[in-house]
């Protein structure tokens, strides 16, 4: 398992986001928002993880007819 994904399975919230400080990228945004709603329970954390990778695939896929 990536060390990100132990810290949270670990629920070290902070570890997480000291991890992805200063990244950026899909991933890095998730724990972000995701750390962020955390206090507010897991569905709160599953609609906010949702959004975000809605919103970073639509940043990546806009370039795709590029390609």
């Amino acid at each position: 398992m990536a060390p990100v994904a132990e810290q949270l399975a670990r629920g070290d919230l902070q570890g997480a986001l000291k991890a992805v400080e200063g990244r950026r990228g899909l991933e890095a945004e998730v724990v972000r928002q995701g750390v962020a709603a955390a206090p507010q329970g897991p569905g709160s954390v599953d609609r906010v993880v949702a959004m975000v990778i809605k919103e970073q695939r639509l940043r990546y896929e806009r370039f795709l007819s590029f390609l």
